[in-house]
C-alpha cells in the first residue's frame, strides 16, 4: 500500500511531498462541526449580550521517531476572528509537526486544526453574536516502509467560551437557539509483529445555565444518528450523548491496539437540535460552547532476536566431549 505522508489540510499542502509504501500505518483523527444560530440571525430586542468569561484555552502537538537522526518541521499559524467584517473574518488556531528520517522511510506527524466563525448582530446596539460555527480537526500518525523504528504522535485542543443573555426590556422575550452537530472519530492500526495503539476522543458540550425567570425548552429537530464501527476484538467505540433543557453532553472515542492489524475502529453522529426560551425582565442565563479533542499513537517495532552463530552447535558438542572425557579420566584413577 502507498499512503500519502503528512498531507495537511490545516494549511491547504503538505509539509513533506515524499510518499511512503508504508506496511506500518498507525493513525487517528477527529473531524467535527458544530453550528448555532439565535433567533434566526438577529438578537431580540431588550436582551444584551455579553461575553461572560475570559476565553479558556490550551493547545498541544509533539511526535517522537526513534531515529538517529530526524528531520522535523513545525508549522504554527492563528488568526483573529472580527464579528464585523464583510464577510466576517473567522478566527483559526492551526499546528502541525511533521517527523521524518533523512531517506523519508519512516515519519510521524500530529497536528490540530480549530476554525470558528461567529457573526455578529446590529452593531449599533452594541456587541453581539447571532450565529457560531466550529468547523475542527485533529490527528497523529505513525508510518513506515519497514516497521523497524519505534514512533509515536499526540495533539490536543480545548477551548471553553462563555456567552451571557439578559432579559434588560420591560417585558416578555422570546426567542430561539437551533443548532445542528456532526463528527467522525476514528482510530486505526495496520502494524504487523509491532505493538502499540491509536486512540482518538472528543467531547462537545453546550451548557445552559439560567436564573429565576428564565424558561427553556428543548426540541429535536432531527434525530441522533450513529454508525460505528468496533467488531474487531481489538477495536473500541464508545459515544454518548445527553441531551435536555440544559444544552447537550457529548462524547466519543475511538481505540484500536496492536499487534496485527489492519484494524479501524469508527465512529460517526449527528444530530440536529432548538431551544425555545422565555425570559422575564431582569432574567439572564450563561451559554457555555466547550470542546476537548484529543489525538494518540504509539507504534514499537518489534525486537529482532540475535542469531546464534553457525559454529555454537559444534562449539557445544566438543564441550559436552571434553566434560565426557574428564569424568571416564576421574573414574580410571
Amino acid at each position: 500500500m502507498t499512503y500519502k505522508i503528512l498531507c495537511l489540510s490545516v494549511f491547504g499542502g503538505c509539509l513533506a511531498t515524499a510518499t511512503i509504501a508504508a506496511p506500518v500505518d498507525v493513525f487517528s483523527e477527529v473531524d467535527y462541526t458544530h453550528a448555532f444560530e439565535i433567533n434566526s440571525g438577529s438578537m431580540p430586542d431588550g436582551i444584551v449580550f455579553s461575553l461572560a468569561e475570559v476565553l479558556e484555552r490550551s493547545s498541544d502537538a509533539s511526535t517522537d521517531l526513534d531515529a538517529p537522526v530526524t528531520n522535523v518541521i513545525d508549522v504554527p499559524s492563528g488568526q483573529v476572528g472580527e464579528l464585523y467584517t464583510d464577510p466576517p473574518t473567522p478566527y483559526f488556531d492551526r499546528r502541525g509537526i511533521a517527523e521524518t528520517t533523512p531517506d523519508n522511510d519512516h515519519a510521524a506527524r500530529a497536528s490540530y486544526n480549530v476554525n470558528i466563525l461567529q457573526v455578529g448582530g446590529d452593531s449599533q446596539a452594541g456587541l453581539s453574536i447571532v450565529s457560531r460555527e466550529v468547523d475542527n480537526e485533529g490527528a497523529a500518525e505513525v508510518i513506515s516502509t519497514d516497521g523497524s523504528v519505534n514512533g509515536s504522535g499526540a495533539s490536543d485542543f480545548s477551548l471553553r467560551r462563555v456567552y451571557g443573555f439578559e432579559n434588560q426590556g420591560p417585558g416578555l422575550v422570546t426567542f430561539n437557539i437551533a443548532g445542528t452537530f456532526s463528527a467522525e472519530v476514528l482510530a486505526g492500526f495496520d502494524g504487523g509483529a509491532g505493538t502499540g495503539f491509536a486512540r482518538s476522543s472528543l467531547s462537545y458540550g453546550l451548557e445552559i445555565a439560567p436564573t429565576d425567570g428564565v424558561l427553556v425548552m428543548h426540541s429535536a429537530t432531527a434525530p441522533y444518528l450513529t454508525d460505528i464501527e468496533d467488531s474487531h476484538q481489538d477495536a473500541f467505540v464508545t459515544e454518548l450523548l445527553d441531551i435536555g433543557e440544559d444544552g447537550f453532553d457529548f462524547s466519543a472515542s475511538a481505540s484500536v491496539f496492536g499487534p496485527g492489524g489492519p484494524v479501524d475502529a469508527t465512529y460517526s453522529g449527528s444530530f440536529s437540535y432548538e431551544f425555545q426560551f422565555v425570559m422575564a425582565s431582569g432574567a439572564s442565563f450563561t451559554l457555555t460552547d466547550r470542546f476537548t479533542q484529543i489525538n494518540a499513537v504509539d507504534y514499537i517495532a518489534p525486537t529482532t532476536p540475535v542469531p546464534l552463530p553457525a559454529s555454537l552447535p559444534l562449539l557445544v558438542v566438543g564441550i559436552c566431549g571434553l566434560a565426557g572425557a574428564a569424568r571416564l579420566r576421574r573414574k580410571q584413577a
